[in-house]
Parts: structure tokens; sequence; C-alpha cells
């Protein structure tokens, strides 16, 4: 009876280190099942960023291909303005080259009829041929700042100051309107205000 009541109280302390263990075993297998969930959800969001990075992957490259045929583009733009600015210099050049040659003539020509040396000519044709020089010389200014522009584009550009005097240009004005303004009759005066520096900065170009 001693023996049986030992063995039966083993048997009890057995089965309640049995009880134990299940109990452990079943929160471990809770544990498990919750670690499980949680892996599988983390493994949807893995595969929910992944497929964001590859379409933000896909539209980046995507983008990256747009701005490589916007930068060719540009570049081939700049090529063709580029070779359109080198042939505009070079017809300005040439321009410049073919009206300088019958111009220098006429200023010549005009200022021998204006020094009047075989004294044959009439203050009015002497005054007309002043007026030719004076206009050929406008437009050999003109010429010159045409071909300014041409420097500018090229970036050859400098800039320098020269004091100019508003009664020369008043009396180159005069000269350049008086015998148009006297063939319609009309009548052309300049007006300086007296309280207005007579003499002023020019930026020329060079």
């Amino acid at each position: 009876m001693e023996e049986t009541q030992v063995q039966s109280e083993e048997l009890l302390s057995q089965h309640a280190e049995l009880e134990n263990l299940n109990t452990e075993l079943e929160a471990q297998t809770l544990r498990l099942q919750s670690s499980e969930e949680e892996l599988k959800v983390q493994h949807e969001e893995l595969m929910q960023s992944n497929q964001e990075l590859e379409e933000r992957s896909r539209l980046l490259e995507d983008k990256n291909l747009l701005i490589a045929e916007r930068n060719q583009e540009i570049q081939q733009k700049a090529e063709e303005l580029a070779l359109s600015t080198k042939y505009k210099s070079e017809f300005l050049a040439n321009m410049s080259h073919e009206l300088r040659t019958p111009l220098n003539s006429i200023l010549l020509l005009s200022r021998l009829l204006s020094e009047n040396n075989e004294q044959n000519l009439s203050s009015d044709q002497i005054e007309s041929a002043k007026v030719i020089q004076s206009s050929g010389t406008s437009l050999l200014t003109l010429i010159d700042e045409i071909l300014d522009l041409s420097k500018i584009e090229s970036g050859k550009m400098t800039l320098e100051y020269a004091s100019l005097n508003l009664n020369d240009i008043s009396a180159d004005l005069n000269n350049l309107f008086l015998p148009l303004v006297n063939e319609k009759g009309l009548a052309f005066t300049i007006n300086i205000d007296p309280n207005l520096n007579q003499r002023f900065q020019e930026i020329g170009l060079e």
C-alpha cells in the first residue's frame, strides 16, 4: 500500500509536470503562430514595397530617358544656332566688305567736291557734297554697328567710353535732313535745352 501510494504521488507529480509542459507548449505554439502571422504580414508588406520600388524605378528610367532626349535636342539646337551664327557673321563680314568699297569711293569723291579745289562749284553744290559725305559717314558707322552685333554674339565685344558733343550731333542731323526738308517745303529746327549738359559719355563697342 505504501509503494502504491508513493507511485500514485509520483504519477500525480508527473501528470502535473506534463500539464505544465503542455501549457508551455501551447503557449509556445501560440507565440509561433503569432510570429508566423507577423512574418506573413511583413512579407506581404515587403512584396508591396518591392512592387512600389519597381514602379518608381520604371518611372525614374522613363524620366531619365526623357531628360536625355531633351538634352540631345537642346544640344542639337545649340549646334544649329552656333552654325547659323557663324554663317551670319561670315555673311555680315562679306557684306561689310562689299559695301565699304563703293562707300569709300563716295566719301572720297564727296570730300573732294566739298573742298572745291578748282573753285567751280556753287555754295549749294558744296553744301550738298558735305551732306553726301556726312550721310556716307553715317552709313559707314551703321555698317560698323551691324558688325558689332556679330561681335556681341561671338563674345568678342569690349566697351569703350567716349565723349560726344550735342552740337555736333545736331549739326549732323541738320545736314542729313535739311535737303529733304527743303525739297518738301517744310521747316526743320533742332532745339537743345540750354540747361542740358552739352557733352555726355557714350558707350562705344570694339
